[in-house]
């Protein structure tokens, strides 16, 4: 059983939802900065930038409906 059942805690199950946002982010960030870095295409930034838009939509919608992702369900 999680912690988060444990202690029934809302805050816990947002804490853990918003630090798998943060690495899928810092992730995002690093690989079209490499990319960029690497084979010098200027265009990556807005690729990523669309990436993030995607992730933080998907989870301001899971947050907005109260749905939960796998890690922390």
């Amino acid at each position: 059983m999680t912690l988060r059942k444990k202690l029934g805690s809302r805050a816990l199950r947002a804490d853990a939802i918003e630090a798998i946002t943060c690495g899928w982010l810092s992730f995002v960030a690093v690989v079209s900065l490499t990319a960029q870095a690497l084979f010098g295409f200027w265009w990556i930034d807005s690729v990523g930038s669309l990436a993030i838009v995607w992730l933080l939509v998907k989870e301001g919608s899971e947050a907005w409906t109260g749905e939960c992702c796998a890690a922390c369900a």
